[in-house]
């Protein structure tokens, strides 16, 4: 492709991604304007980007500039290389950006070989911009002959007009150095100048200068302080080669110091005022202090000026000193200082000879640079009476201090209680004396009370703060304080009592006659719960209602005795205090007083009203609560199994206050099974309180106990007459008596009812009875920890968790007894206590722990059984896990299963542990009468008996005769093991795991047997016994308790972790893309095509896809281990992985590898999880690795080996090393620690 499209088509490129680092700087104070400089390299021949320039194949480097985002025209922009690395085209190292803002420059290879780095500048606004990007150079570029530089020396007056070789001290040389390249003028290199004795001085006083668009590098030379003749000598030094030129000069020596230096001093404020009076310097107006230097008129580059600041002000930065810039300018900042007033600030010079200038300027500064934290502040108080209303609207554009007098103020510290009155506090700066604005200003009083009650108010612009001071209930003298910044201030006062008339009202309305007249004095009753207004008026002499407000206290006697509720304190608004009373179950007969106290900070004024009340009706009865929401069938109960549990209810009134010494009946919901209550009537206590006990009966079921409230005129003065609620009761006792159904209790007398529709009954939550056995779906337990590393030891105990619930999923009684085994280690109560029953555990609340401990047997871990991933199976004489180059490595999807597949072999090192206890299957209680009734069976729920499951596969396989009582047919005769015989069901050759599974004979047939079909339990009913016709079965359910039970597995993990990586095919297909995409070309580059005009793949190509299909290993050129090994690959048992040996990731023509993603399978010798806990650690020491570094195991029973994902690639920044290890540690609980490694290989 022709380089001017091809660089088309990268500009659009460029333009749209913004590729490549970039430097970006805004400017202090000029938000608007951002440039942004960014580099970026691309191949000559290819186009694509690229960071790698050989001789064949130069880079390009594109710097594009941009102002606010858009393209900046017509700028220079300046290259360079460090380290001698590479060689830029032209060697000037300059170019111009284009309309689009990019500038161009070529890179070639040079003669150095290694890593090296482009820099763009610009200087540009006043900032200096600039980007870099990063290569390696091949440094093989042909030693080219270059044409000779020559450097030209020249001196002319300081106007620039005429040459000249005599300098004086106010007449300097401008010294210009010429670069050339044959008749080329060279721009931006560096010019180097010195004069060879102490004859003249250099300005900079570095003797460095860049030369110009025009060649020329300029120097100033000044006549210094000794005459005479003197030499100044120009070097420029490219490819290891100097070239230099020399220029003799006369020089007067009469650089005299004081004489030609000049100091001017300038203050103005930000926007460049000068400061006055009216505009002093501020906080927030701070000064900008500029000192000029010059020599002779020229700037004075890079001196020292010292400023100080006196009387007052404060100079930034505090060291007071600032150097000059290129205009001979030095800055500091000028803030306002502690003080208040006139300052000046003095800015001195001492040059080189010891010489001295000095300049002072004065300044006007508000003093208020201390912070509020620091300033020191002074407070005064002041109390005024009388203020006109609103007088404090305009508080923060108006002082208060100075309209307070004109709005009706008067300043007082004697004052009546019923009087509001203003507190104006003022805080000031003591050093400037203007008001703190926004600051809080704390004020309290000994006498009376404040508004707002915190007492703190925020001071407004002027430094003010106001409150109000209400004296209330108070007389007598006081003092107030105000306190703001640690500065505190008070004032004294005194209060008189005032002298008040007082009325009151209850807010009830008159009862009326029977004309409907007002009877004075008399009232409408207050109703059970309603509420009244009790107002309060003051008055003072003049009959007056007392704006002030004044405190009132309310009481009465039901207040008292919490049987009403009334607002104890109020305060007085305009005169006006207001309570509210409402009747909280007050039944007075003559009603209730209520009595008003105004405090007037004397005698207070009372007055008293009378509030008539009316009693409230009972309303509802409420249940409280059982003692024992569950409780054990009569006969069945022990320690912490109740047989009785205790009902309480509450009887309340329409306003839900509690009602004493009433009747309450009761009932239950049900009587079966000789369950009954310990009463059929209960009186309410004091608090309203009604008791009754339920005891069990036989029958398991859930009861409710039903309440019902008896009015006390409804109950019956003759002791032989009784009065119910139950309706069904009042019709069996209407009854002649050998015509009432069983149990019924009637009085002798007459039985009357409360009438349906005014009747209060509620009932109880439902309380149960139950068998407290164990029920199936109940029963849980489990390990604390699963894969514990015990292959290799002995004696480490696993905590085991044991939890029961009966068929209500209430937990079973305290001391159940649980039962375990396991067919690997050991397992019981090994708490380490003596002679405790080893073999059980015994619940409380519902649960029990017991231990497993790590010993022989480790099931399966004999050699014979041919089960660890390196072992022969002995099925198929192939080995379980195909080797990992050369090494036994897991199994990722796992060894084969003997419990599944017909070749496979037991897995090792897994112990199942089966717990036991005697309990009853689970139901489905559909008609919810908590027992087994008949179609309540469900298949899921119905248990065989119980055993061992060694090969965790659900069914068992043991030797002994399986039964099917449903069937009543043995449907698997008994097997014995045969040692020698070819059928042997015990041999390895044969084994599906599980021939030595044992099982639990609860019904003593020598036999396995199945579920049986039926329900098994206490819950059974009578009925449930009874086949109807066309049953199956003897019967539906039996009483039988059976073994209910939980197994699960502990795995006992071996501490080496065996391991293996592997990547995915079309992981690598991915990676090797344009590899396996590369096709034939012409002499012209164009596709070779076939007889159907499709493209033909290289031959590479083609190799390439077949070794990733075969997992063979990838090399430079595919098929040829001579082109450098790239991934080292084997197959393995997984199709779609290979197994992943070495990587290099070293950048070649032959080698596009720049990351890879894979795989680590990891397991331990039986293919089991390595142990709970293990530390896992990873790192790398080639190659830039991105993921994890570490973890820890979990709990795992799992029997496909665990993995972990990882990836590689090229590092951003070289390392020094081309080799390098990719490990992963695995440290053990028992600090075993195994490393799997992976080489990676890189270019350093």
């Amino acid at each position: 492709m022709p380089l001017m499209r091809w660089l088309s088509v990268m500009l659009f490129s460029f333009l749209i991604t913004a590729c490549g680092g970039g430097g970006t700087i805004e400017k202090d104070g000029d938000k608007t304007s951002v440039y942004t400089l960014a580099v970026q390299g691309y191949s000559t021949s290819t186009g694509e980007k690229s960071n790698t320039v050989t001789s064949s194949n130069s880079l390009q480097i594109l710097a594009q500039l941009k102002n606010n985002n858009n393209a900046v025209a017509g700028e220079r922009i300046t290259f360079s290389l460090s380290d001698g690395v590479g060689t830029l085209d032209p060697i000037s190292g300059t170019a111009v950006t284009d309309s689009d803002g990019i500038a161009r420059i070529n890179i070639t290879a040079g003669t150095i070989e290694g890593a090296g780095e482009v820099s763009a500048t610009i200087i540009i606004d006043g900032g200096t911009y600039s980007d870099s990007f990063a290569f390696s150079a091949s440094g093989d570029q042909d030693q080219v002959t270059e044409e000779a530089f020559t450097l030209t020396l020249q001196g002319y007056t300081e106007t620039g007009t005429q040459l000249s070789n005599s300098v004086t001290n106010d007449a300097p040389l401008d010294i210009r150095a010429t670069l050339k390249q044959g008749d080329t003028l060279i721009t931006g290199q560096r010019i180097t100048f010195s004069l060879i004795d102490s004859i003249g001085s250099l300005t900079p006083s570095s003797g460095t200068a860049l030369t110009g668009s025009d060649g020329i590098a300029h120097i100033l030379l000044t006549a210094g302080s000794v005459a005479g003749a003197g030499e100044i000598t120009a070097r420029f030094t490219f490819n290891g080669v100097t070239y230099s030129n020399t220029f003799a000069f006369t020089s007067a020596g009469d650089a005299t110091g004081n004489g030609t230096i000049s100091l001017a001093l300038n203050i103005v404020d930000q926007s460049g005022a000068a400061f006055t009076d009216e505009n002093p310097v501020s906080k927030d107006n701070k000064g900008i202090v500029t000192a000029t230097l010059t020599q002779s008129g020229a700037p004075l580059v890079g001196e020292l000026v010292r400023f100080v600041a006196n009387f007052t002000g404060k100079i930034t930065p505090e060291l007071g000193t600032a150097l000059t810039n290129e205009n001979g300018q030095a800055k500091v900042t000028l803030s306002s200082g502690l003080l208040k007033g006139a300052g000046q600030v003095v800015a001195s010079y001492t040059s080189k000879e010891n010489v001295g200038i000095t300049q002072t300027i004065g300044f006007i500064s508000s003093g208020d640079d201390a912070s509020v934290e620091t300033a020191v502040a002074n407070v005064d108080v002041k109390l005024l009476q009388g203020c006109n209303e609103g007088w404090d609207s305009n508080r923060n554009t108006v002082s208060l201090e100075s309209t307070y007098l004109s709005s009706g103020c008067t300043e007082v510290n004697q004052f009546s209680s019923e009087e509001l009155i203003d507190v104006l506090v003022k805080v000031t700066d003591t050093s400037s004396g203007d008001g703190f604005a926004g600051i809080i200003s704390e004020t309290t009083t000994d006498l009376g009370s404040l508004l707002p009650e915190s007492g703190k108010a925020l001071t407004d612009n002027f430094g003010l703060a106001l409150l109000k001071l209400q004296p209330g209930a108070n007389s007598g003298a006081g003092q107030i304080t105000a306190t703001s910044k640690s500065a505190s201030n008070q004032k004294a006062f005194e209060i008189a009592t005032a002298d008040l008339t007082v009325t009151i009202d209850n807010g009830l309305y008159n009862q009326l006659d029977a004309d409907g007249n007002i009877i004075e004095g008399e009232f409408i009753p207050l109703g059970a719960g309603a509420t009244t207004v009790i107002t309060v008026k003051i008055f003072d002499t003049s009959g007056n209602l007392v704006v002030s407000p004044l405190d009132v206290e309310f009481t009465s006697g039901c207040v008292q005795n919490n049987t009403s509720v009334m607002d104890t304190t109020t305060t007085s608004v305009s005169g006006v205090a207001t309570a509210t009373y409402r009747t909280d179950g007050c039944n007075a007969a003559q009603g209730d007083t209520v009595r008003a106290n105004v405090l007037t900070g004397g005698t207070p004024v009372i007055a008293t009203v009378n509030i008539p009340v009316s009693t409230a009706p009972i309303e509802s009865i409420e249940f409280i609560d059982a003692s024992e929401p569950v409780i054990a069938l009569k006969g069945t109960g022990g320690q912490g199994r109740s047989e009785t549990s205790e009902i309480t209810f509450k009887l309340k009134d329409k306003i839900g206050k509690e009602v004493q010494s009433n009747r309450m009946d009761f009932r239950l919901s049900s009587t079966n099974g000789g369950i009954s209550l310990s009463h059929s009537s209960v009186f309410t206590d004091a608090e309203g309180l009604a008791r009754v006990q339920v005891n069990a009966g036989f029958v398991p079921m859930a009861v409710r106990v039903q309440a019902c409230y008896i009015p006390e005129d409804q109950i019956p003065a003759e002791q032989t007459n009784n009065v119910t609620c139950w309706q069904d009761l009042y019709l069996e006792c209407l009854k002649d008596e050998g015509e009432r159904a069983p149990n019924t209790t009637c009085p002798t007398g007459d039985l009357s009812l409360v009438a349906l529709d005014e009747q209060v009954t509620t009932v109880s939550d439902l309380v149960s009875i139950s068998s407290g056995l164990p029920d199936g779906n109940s029963f849980t337990a489990g390990s604390a920890i699963i894969n514990i590393e015990a292959l290799d030891y002995i004696g480490d105990l696993n905590e085991i968790s044991v939890y029961l619930a009966d068929h209500f999923n209430n937990p079973v009684p305290d001391g159940t007894a649980v039962y375990l085994t396991t067919e690997g280690g050991a397992v019981g109560t090994l708490d380490g206590t003596a002679f405790n029953p080893q073999l059980e555990c015994r619940t409380v609340d519902g649960a029990c722990n017991a231990q497993w401990r790590g010993q022989n047997p480790k099931p399966f871990t004999d050699a014979k059984w041919g089960n660890q991933i390196s072992s022969i199976n002995p099925k198929t004489n192939n080995i379980n896990c195909d080797l990992y180059f050369n090494t036994a490595a897991p199994c990722m999807a796992g060894i084969l299963n003997a419990a599944t597949f017909e070749n496979g072999v037991p897995l090792g090192g897994r112990a199942t542990v089966l717990v036991t206890a005697k309990g009853q299957e689970s139901f489905i209680d559909i008609n919810g009468n908590g027992r087994f009734d008949t179609n309540e069976y469900y298949s899921g729920y119905d248990l065989a008996e119980a055993f061992v499951d060694h090969n965790e596969n659900g069914v068992y396989d043991g030797l002994a005769a399986i039964y099917n009582p449903i069937t009543a047919e043995v449907e698997q005769d008994a097997r014995f093991c045969q040692e020698g015989d070819a059928n042997d069901p015990c041999s390895p050759e044969n084994t599906n795991a599980g021939q030595f599974e044992e099982n639990f004979d609860i019904d003593l047939n020598g036999m396995h047997t199945l579920a049986d079909g039926k329900y098994n339990g206490l819950l059974c009913t009578e009925a449930a016994t009874s086949p109807s016709p066309g049953d199956t079965f003897e019967t539906l359910c039996t009483k039988d308790v059976v073994d209910v039970r939980e197994s699960f597995e502990i795995i006992m993990s071996g501490s080496q972790v065996y391991s293996r990586f592997v990547v995915l095919k079309a992981e690598l297909r991915n990676q090797f893309a344009s590899r396996l995409a590369q096709i034939e070309l012409d002499d012209e580059d164009n596709p070779i095509l076939d007889g159907d005009g499709n493209t033909i793949l290289t031959a590479n190509a083609v190799q390439l896809g077949l070794d990733i299909d075969s997992c063979n290993s990838i090399y430079g050129v595919a098929g040829e281990s001579a082109t450098g090994l790239v991934v080292a690959l084997e197959p393995t048992a997984q199709p779609d992985f290979c197994d992943l040996g070495t990587i290099d990731l070293t950048p070649s023509d032959n080698n596009e590898l720049e990351a890879l993603s894979f795989a680590l399978y990891y397991s331990d010798r039986y293919n089991n999880p390595i142990p709970s806990g293990t530390a896992v650690a990873i790192s790398t020491d080639n190659g830039k690795y991105s993921g994890s570094t570490g973890f820890a195991m979990l709990e795992s029973a799992a029997t496909a080996a665990h993995g972990i994902a990882l990836s590689i690639s090229r590092e951003a920044e070289p390392n020094k090393s081309t080799s390098g290890f990719l490990s992963i540690v695995f440290t053990t609980p028992k600090e075993v620690e195994t490393t799997a490694q992976l080489a990676i290989r890189d270019a350093g």
